[in-house]
């Protein structure tokens, strides 16, 4: 406390400053990096929802079961448009007879598909993690084959690996902003107060011009600043009380030497 209360008035305000600066610029990073997380995150489900239902109807309005299973998964790996997302159909409770899933992503034992058939929304997506910690979002519809009507499970993910990349550079986008911030704020803030403060400086040196040979000098309350007029005017009044008091006090002296002046003299002749 008494190493704080000892720096100055200058480097105090600089590093509140600085700290306010940070807080905010920090904060603000931290909302638009959450922001865009979110933004992220629902993009890909509204995705993910699009393409569960359109293979849905494919599966219910376009092809048979049959032509699925002879179609080549490269066709379905073009259809995705990402090389890691995963498709797989599949009736309830046996093996895919369309598995792309080049990652060899597991898929999760617990996953369900909305309830009474419709098809899944934002809400419905579930999510589980790679190894690295990547998540991975998860949709299944059930859709009715339109040639015998057996039920298919239609399961799409998409894992966020690039969507946690983008988040990554953007951290560090903030981070970089926020260290450039509190670098900018250091010098403009030292430089603003500096700049703030001459007016005192300038009334510290004219103060220093003041001794009993010069009690005459009086500060320029006009050029002051609005906040330090009050302060010179109050300075100026007690410079008058003093060069009031001396001018006093050198008369006092000169009528006491000029009256004891006969005495002495009388006393040095006596003598």
């Amino acid at each position: 406390m008494k190493l704080w209360t000892e720096r100055s008035f200058t480097t105090r305000t600089t590093i509140l400053f600085v700290l306010v600066a940070c807080v905010v610029i920090g904060t603000l990073g931290a909302y638009f990096y959450r922001s865009a997380e979110v933004s992220l995150r629902q993009r890909a489900d509204v995705v993910l929802t699009g393409r569960v239902e359109h293979f849905s109807r494919i599966v219910r309005d376009l092809y048979l079961v049959s032509e699925l299973k002879n179609r080549p998964l490269l066709l379905f790996e073009t259809m995705l448009g990402a090389e890691q997302d995963v498709l797989v159909f599949r009736h309830p409770g046996e093996p895919p007879f369309v598995d792309v899933n080049p990652g060899g992503i597991a898929l999760p034992q617990a996953l369900q598909a909305g309830n009474d058939g419709r098809l899944p929304t934002v809400d419905d997506i579930q999510q589980t993690h790679l190894p690295d910690g990547t998540p991975v979002h998860w949709a299944m519809a059930m859709a009715k084959a339109h040639e015998d009507g057996t039920e298919v499970e239609v399961i799409a993910a998409h894992p966020m690996t690039q969507e946690v990349c983008m988040l990554a550079a953007y951290r560090n986008r903030i981070l970089l902003a926020t260290f450039t911030g509190m670098l900018a704020a250091t010098l403009l803030a030292y430089y603003v107060l500096r700049r703030a403060l001459r007016p005192v400086r300038e009334i510290a040196t004219r103060t220093a011009q003041i001794s009993p040979a010069s009690l005459a000098v009086r500060l320029d309350s006009k050029a002051a600043p609005v906040e330090l007029r009050q302060l010179t005017q109050a300075f100026n009044a007690m410079l008058d009380c003093l060069d009031d008091g001396y001018q006093r006090l050198s008369q006092f002296s000169a009528d006491l030497a000029h009256e004891i002046r006969t005495p002495v003299g009388a006393l040095i002749g006596q003598t």
